[in-house]
């Protein structure tokens, strides 16, 4: 069985994937959602002798980076970390040292993304011995539709990023690091625009409205990975741009025979309308769909997101792992949900 848990994470993620007890952990939440869910689980997973087989950092934004830095600065914390994967200047082959300031200052990479954690992550990875990118032979965690890489019984294959994406980020990066602090004009934006995606709409309202898609380097960089185990498919996308996997995704079915469908996935972005695409919605079908936000910070999840989903995939079943979210109360009460739209709301976990 497997077993998919969206663990409350803030604004953030942190899904933990259980394969008949191999499991994988992908992304982290927020430094603080390591004492909300994520300490507790995993000391219930070393004390059932189990291990994390995969640990997967999909980009280094502090909604996911958070909570790994968290556990591994953790004394007590006794879990194995059998793999980790995770892209930065080690695996791209660039000396973070060269790139800190002279003055030893904490460089800010942008409103909500620290450089400076990355390098507190790679120091901590180094110091506990966790190996890191092996599968990759200790370089880059990076696009692979025509090999998948095994963990344990599952086969796993990288959807994005690809040279394209990482030689961005790379750029972005080095940008970024000249600057103590730089702001991100783009956050507001994103933040004001999402709250004109209202609730107040009806269904049918919503399932007209056509996002104009603002996205960043960090975000497009993310690993995106799908995890297919016992004939089930699973993807996973951080905040990785659905046009890019739009493509990716095209390919990797083409190339291995599979059907344009997911027995899950996770919505990209915490189903943000300025990130979405609904195109995406459109071409790839699935049973689940995980929802992880809790709605405070950045208002999501979008209506209308949840609207395309539900649209193009009736009966599925959306699972969040917070109630109170904009998202999940509107279409938990279904007061302006037409009777013949299909589909159920699941709390904290889905079995497959």
């Amino acid at each position: 069985m497997i077993t998919v848990e969206p663990l409350p994470a803030f604004e953030g993620d942190c899904i933990l994937v259980n394969l008949d007890g191999s499991f994988i952990l992908i992304d982290s939440g927020t430094k603080e959602t390591y004492a909300l869910s994520l300490k507790d689980r995993l000391h219930e997973l070393s004390n059932q002798k189990k291990v994390i087989d995969l640990a997967v950092l999909t980009h280094i934004d502090k909604d996911h980076i958070g909570g790994f830095l968290s556990l591994l600065s953790d004394k007590e914390a006794n879990i194995q970390i059998r793999e980790f994967w995770y892209n930065t200047f080690k695996p791209l082959s660039t000396p973070i040292e060269s790139h800190v300031s002279r003055r030893g200052q904490r460089i800010i990479f942008s409103e909500n993304r620290a450089v400076s954690d990355a390098m507190d992550l790679t120091k901590l990875l180094n110091n506990k011995k966790i190996p890191w990118n092996i599968s990759f032979e200790d370089k880059v965690v990076e696009q692979t539709l025509y090999k998948s890489v095994m963990i344990g019984n599952a086969n796993i294959w990288i959807v994005n990023p690809d040279k394209d994406k990482l030689q961005k980020m790379s750029k972005e990066w080095l940008r970024q690091t000249g600057n103590l602090r730089h702001a991100n004009p783009q956050g507001e934006e994103l933040f004001r625009i999402s709250l004109e995606d209202d609730e107040n709409k009806s269904y049918d309202e919503l399932t007209k409205l056509k996002p104009e898609i603002i996205s960043s380097p960090t975000n497009e960089s993310s690993i995106a990975i799908i995890i297919e185990y016992e004939g089930k498919t699973l993807l996973f996308t951080g905040d990785a741009s659905q046009k890019a996997l739009i493509y990716a995704l095209e390919e990797w079915c083409r190339i291995n025979q599979r059907p344009q469908s997911f027995d899950l996935v996770k919505v990209p972005h915490h189903a943000s309308y300025r990130s979405t695409n609904f195109e995406f919605y459109e071409k790839f079908k699935a049973s689940n769909f995980i929802i992880s936000t809790n709605g405070i910070k950045h208002n999501h999840p979008s209506v209308a997101v949840l609207a395309q989903i539900i649209k193009n995939n009736p009966g599925c079943n959306i699972v969040f792992n917070y109630k109170d979210n904009r998202g999940c109360k509107y279409y938990s009460n279904r007061k302006k949900i037409p009777p013949d739209i299909k589909y159920q709301i699941l709390l904290d976990k889905v079995e497959l």
